[in-house]
């Protein structure tokens, strides 16, 4: 189902659909596709934010859908379609933005709107339906490979890799729906290691502290409700200076309409207790990983991800080993969008296709 469709300068095609969930798909215009793979975003960004991805993979035969989470993106209005037409520009983040910025007041102002009520959402919104929504989408996905003889994989950003590897957990045992692998760029594997919020950074801390033991799981669950019933917010405008080392993309994810920049602290401590789910699940994945970090990053904590790659056992395919590619002298969160995204992204799409990294 879709109700709007537009082409970039590839002639990639993309529209908006409903089922299962919301979510955007962008397909090769030449018809060329040779597998399926699902993008999911990070926490308090939208399917829009993937879209560079999304066009490089397309580009190179990839038929793409990119999800929106539970709590995050837009409505399927012209106004939304119009700000996915501004990402997928294809060219550079100065474009980008002018073309952000070239939004109508009306469609800002709508998409504004859209916005904060979706930020409401998360105030209810469980992490176990992000990653519940996520596997939804894998099986569709996988389904969609099964039907055309096309194998399937996954790209996870930031809180959306925390999704995804919990949502493979449920499924990787499944080989008829497991992806065939999964890239995973700085994932949510531990909090962050600052914030400039000392009130943010005592309370993830004493969360984390208690998430992770069994008899202490109820005091966490009252704080979370504390936390919620207070409408304790987190301010992460702070996040816009180190998402990038491009000064462009720090200003669009500063400026981009459906960017969720003040974040219900109860949904962030939500994060803590899948967080250890996940480290205590890893040697149970048996999915093909690649994962993508910087040296240091100022969102995600890179140790998570290290501590947590060591715990995985032999993936279940010998094409794809296990794989953890880390730029040492990078210090940003989001590398996909960084001034080495296209060696990343090369990096990435080159194991997808059963090929060694360079």
């Amino acid at each position: 189902m879709s109700n709007s469709t537009a082409t970039n300068k590839k002639q990639n095609h993309l529209e908006y659909r409903v089922f299962p969930e919301p979510h955007w798909r962008l397909t090769p215009g030449n018809s060329a596709i040779h597998s399926e793979i699902l993008l999911v975003h990070g926490l308090g960004e939208h399917a829009g934010r993937m879209l560079s991805v999304a066009s490089f993979l397309a580009n190179q035969g990839f038929a793409v859908r990119i999800l929106d989470l539970p709590g995050h993106g837009g409505d399927g209005s012209e106004s939304h379609h119009r700000l996915m037409r501004a990402y997928l520009t294809e060219g550079s983040p100065a474009e980008v933005l002018h073309a952000i910025r070239n939004l109508s007041a009306a469609d800002q102002q709508h998409l504004l709107h859209v916005r904060d009520e979706k930020n409401l959402q998360l105030n209810s919104t469980c992490f176990q339906s992000c990653v519940e929504t996520v596997e939804r989408c894998m099986l569709w996905s996988a389904a969609d490979g099964n039907e055309s003889r096309r194998p399937h994989f996954v790209w996870a950003h930031s809180m959306g890799g925390l999704a995804a590897i919990l949502a493979l957990g449920n499924i990787d045992r499944d080989l008829s729906s497991a992806p065939i692998g999964a890239v995973l760029t700085s994932p949510a594997l531990a909090p962050p290691p600052f914030k400039d919020d000392l009130l943010t950074r005592i309370l993830t801390a004493k969360a984390q502290l208690i998430s992770g033991f069994l008899p202490l799981k109820p005091l966490a669950m009252l704080q979370r409700g504390a936390m919620r019933a207070l409408g304790l917010k987190s301010d992460s405008r702070w996040a816009s200076d180190h998402v990038s080392d491009l000064e462009d993309e720090k200003i669009i994810h500063q400026e981009d309409p459906l960017q969720q920049l003040f974040l219900p602290l109860c949904f962030v401590a939500r994060l803590l207790p899948a967080m250890s789910r996940a480290h205590s699940q890893a040697k149970n994945l048996r999915t093909p990983t690649f994962s993508i970090v910087p040296g240091f990053d100022p969102i995600v904590d890179t140790h998570g991800l290290l501590k947590w790659s060591t715990r995985l056992k032999s993936s279940f395919d010998k094409n794809r080993p296990h794989r953890l590619q880390k730029y040492e002298d990078l210090c940003v969160h989001d590398v996909p969008r960084s001034s080495i995204s296209e060696e990343a992204m090369e990096r990435a799409s080159g194991w997808l296709l059963g090929a060694e990294p360079i």
